[in-house]
């Protein structure tokens, strides 16, 4: 039943591929729950609860319909599913480096004080996101049929605005 969130570890280690996972409508479902209810938790350490959870959706929304947009680009709208399955469960584990950060900053910070993560830590998360460039890059040359670079561009792409429409802008409007 969860057996897509073994798959998507070992996508992680390089050792499986969007191609190895079984997508179904109910298996979709629950990686776009986990994902989002990642997204939220990473969200709420940063944001007020009512912002956390737009964002979470939002995400949700904005990786589905990149994801959709991309495949329909190059005609391979019929992987669509195995490959949404695989960024959901990609990204849900590689946004737990970001909860642990942001929740080791919730618990040292000190009334009125801000507190930044030791540069160890920042260099972890550093690490994190490249590997999700990479990652995400790997997923979407099998899914799109490009080369590595092209892939790695579009996930680079798809970071950059994810960034400015989920985070960028938002935090400007509103405060």
């Amino acid at each position: 039943m969860f057996s897509w969130i073994v798959t998507t570890f070992w996508m992680l280690m390089g050792r499986a591929g969007p191609r190895d996972l079984t997508s179904s409508q109910s298996v979709i479902v629950q990686a776009a729950i986990v994902y989002t209810l990642v997204s939220i938790t990473d969200a709420a350490l940063v944001f007020q609860r009512p912002t956390a959870i737009l964002f979470g959706f939002a995400d949700l929304a904005y990786t589905s319909a990149a994801v959709a947009l991309c495949l329909g680009v190059r005609r391979r709208l019929h992987r669509l599913q195995q490959t949404l399955l695989a960024i959901l469960g990609v990204g849900s584990w590689l946004t737990l480096p970001s909860i642990l950060t942001n929740g080791w900053i919730q618990l040292t910070q000190i009334a009125d004080h801000p507190v930044t993560a030791p540069l160890g830590l920042q260099l972890l998360l550093a690490g994190v996101l490249a590997s999700s460039i990479l990652i995400v890059g790997r997923i979407l040359r099998d899914a799109l049929d490009v080369e590595l670079f092209t892939g790695i561009t579009v996930s680079m792409t798809y970071f950059l605005l994810n960034y400015c429409l989920l985070i960028a802008i938002p935090s400007r409007l509103f405060t």
